[in-house]
Order: C-alpha cells, then structure tokens, then sequence
C-alpha cells in the first residue's frame, strides 16, 4: 500500500509537524499538528493512492477507504482525526482515472490549529485489516487497535508535551506514547481506567526511548 500526502494551500501553512509510528509488521500511524495564517484559510491534509479506493463502513467519528489495484487489494486507509463531521472526500486527479486523491478537511474553518491522525494497514485484504476506535484523552490524540494486544498508541497535542497526559484505558494492553521528548523519565501511573505519564518525581518512572517514545504494558487489575 502506497500513499503520497500534503497539504493543501501552502501558501497560508505556518507550521507542520508530522510523527509516524510503525507497528510491525504493516500498521503505520501518522499524527500531524498544522498551522494556518488565518482563521477561515482553507486547509486539508491529501492522501493519494492508484484506484481503485472504495468507502467502507467504520467507527463512528472515523473515516476508512480500501484501496485496490486489478483487483489486488493493497490495504485500507482510515481518518481518525479530525473527527466526523470532518469532510472526506476523494477526487481524481486532473480526471487521469487512475490517481486519486482523499482530501481530509475539519467541518468548520474558523480556527488556526489543527490535529491529524491517520492509519494504514497494509493488510493483503479487507478481512485481516485491523479494527480501530479512538481512545479518549488528555493533552494527547489516542487510538487503540483491536487485536490481541489491544495496542494503544498515543501522540502529544502540543510541542514541547503538555503534561499530564491521561488515556483512558480498560483491561489488559500495550501502551505506546510517541513525540515525547528523548531519553527522558516520565512518571507513569495507573488507575482502573486511566494511563497518566507525569514529570518524573523519582518514583515510578520509566524512560522514553531515543526516538522519544515511552511503552508500557498494563495489565488488568483484578477487583
């Protein structure tokens, strides 16, 4: 599965960062913060692939397309951020018939800041792609994957992190939290329902990676 992706009007774009996770062997999830010149410029992230892209049913608040190519399916693709009702929309380019192009824009244009969060599941077909639902959070956009690890992964709202950061969790899982900074300790608690990574006070911390990623495993807590 292959995609190109930008954004739209770059004239008016002031500031973009963009954070990707790979998750063995084919979950790529992508986090972008943008930045306008003004409150009502128009702005969208692109998500190009070959045809043919077809929407199929998917959580609410998110958005997935199929992608397939001589009826080979190649992987799905699914806009978690900015939530329904964000506008999704797929336009062929320039009417070429075999390059098209999923335009993500927020519902209203009356901001300068902007969150994405994206999935590629590069699965061979449509059965083996990975359920996903977003995770309620804190200082942080979150998604957790429905496999057996229950994954969840987690990226900061803000550069430099606002801290605390507090994901709800349920059960047993694997946490991962990325664009922290590197080779930092964070304090990392939990709750019956939450995650919640603090600055370090020397106790109960653990230490982010050099890509500056901190990953935990939670284990459910018995009543």
């Amino acid at each position: 599965m292959t995609g190109v992706q930008t954004c739209a009007l770059p004239i008016y774009q002031t500031a973009w960062t963009r954070e990707l996770f790979f998750l063995r062997p084919n979950l790529v999830i992508v986090h972008d913060r943008t930045a306008v010149l003004n409150d009502g410029d128009d702005r969208a992230m692109f998500w190009t692939f070959g045809r043919n892209l077809d929407r199929v049913p998917a959580p609410s608040g998110t958005s997935r397309y199929d992608a397939s190519f001589k009826g080979t399916y190649r992987g799905a693709f699914t806009s978690v951020l900015p939530a329904s009702p964000s506008t999704v929309s797929v336009v062929n380019h320039d009417n070429m018939h075999f390059l098209y192009r999923v335009e993500v824009r927020p519902s209203a244009m009356d901001h300068k800041d902007d969150n994405w969060l994206v999935v590629l599941d590069a699965a061979d077909s449509p059965h083996k792609v990975t359920p996903i639902a977003a995770v309620t959070a804190t200082n942080a956009d979150a998604v957790q994957l429905g496999h057996a690890s229950h994954t969840v992964v987690a990226f900061p709202q803000s550069s430099p992190p606002t801290l605390p950061i507090t994901i709800a969790l349920t059960g047993t899982a694997e946490a991962y939290v990325a664009g922290l900074r590197p080779n930092t300790n964070y304090k990392v608690t939990r709750s019956n329902t939450a995650l919640t990574i603090a600055p370090d006070d020397g106790t109960q911390h653990l230490t982010s990676t050099e890509a500056g990623v901190l990953a935990c495993c939670i284990r459910k807590r018995l009543p």
